[in-house]
């Protein structure tokens, strides 16, 4: 009995470590309790970031600014004038004010000035100003022309030519008319030349195409003009390449006249009518019979 008694007592003293081994795993139990409390406590953390929701309502406030009438000004203020043009548009409108045919209260006239680099007769590079003047008032004031060009020569101390502003129309722009005439291509660049060649005169013209496809323009001018445009000549025709892309050369020519009008004119004899003459012969027929 009593070995039965040990071995019941053997294998209840065996049997408890048995059990304070579940009671060792309770720990083991709690330890990831642990763990899952920061994880739940990082969610937490990530609140802070709520408030950058709120990072699109400050441009809400600052939309009001867009629509201040700021921007008008500004858009207007932009375009401010050249100090070049500004002189030369006071010499204008100086003598615009003295003129006596046309007489304008306007401030502003020139429409634009370019200032353009050419080579000259010494290959020397020299400065040319090309000022552009509206169509109707360079078709009003074509007496002052001569006057402005030397005006602002004598005080820019610089070649000057004078253009007038015209019109271009494409022919593939949406134009939804037929474009006039003078606003074609052609047709503004003949005027641009009868600009800088004024006051002479064109009296005939060659075009001539060459093989690569560009074109060569031949200008005859009359005799009369080659007073005032013979040293002109070489800029005349830099200055008309750079604007229009066009090479031309000039030659002047007599202006033949085909039209003979009479220096004196001879009078004309009466012819007298058939009825006075019936009558005349009528009168005198008794007069012989008398006789």
């Amino acid at each position: 009995m009593s070995k039965q008694v040990d071995s019941k007592k053997a294998i209840d003293t065996k049997a408890k470590p048995a059990q304070t081994k579940p009671a060792e795993a309770k720990p083991a139990q709690a330890a990831p309790a642990k763990p899952a409390q920061p994880a739940q406590a990082a969610p937490a953390k990530a609140a802070p970031a709520a408030p950058a929701k709120a990072a699109p309502a400050l441009p809400v406030k600052a939309a009001p600014a867009k629509a201040a009438p700021v921007d008008p000004k500004a858009k207007a203020a932009a375009p401010q004038k050249p100090s070049l043009q500004a002189e030369i548009d006071k010499i204008v409108v100086d003598l615009t004010k003295n003129y006596e045919h046309k007489k304008t209260t306007k401030t502003e006239i020139v429409s634009e000035v370019k200032e353009i680099k050419i080579t000259n007769d010494d290959k020397k590079t020299i400065n040319v100003l090309v000022v552009y003047l509206p169509y109707v008032y360079y078709k009003n004031h074509k007496g002052l022309l001569a006057k402005i060009v030397n005006d602002v020569q004598n005080k820019k101390k610089l070649p000057t030519f004078i253009v007038s502003q015209r019109t271009l129309i494409h022919k593939k722009s949406d134009y939804k008319q037929k474009i006039p005439r003078n606003r074609t291509l052609t047709s503004v660049y003949d005027s641009i030349l009868e600009d800088l060649i004024s006051p002479g005169v064109i009296i005939g013209k060659r075009l001539r195409y060459h093989l690569d496809g560009s074109q060569h323009i031949k200008v005859f001018l009359n005799e009369e003009s080659k007073g005032f445009l013979d040293g002109k000549l070489n800029l005349i025709a830099q200055i008309y390449h750079k604007l229009t892309n066009r090479k031309v050369s000039f030659e002047f020519r007599h202006e033949i006249s085909y039209i003979k009008v009479p220096l004196i004119k001879a009078p004309r004899a009466k012819v007298a009518k058939k009825g006075a003459n019936i009558k005349k012969d009528a009168a005198q027929a008794p007069a012989a019979q008398a006789q």
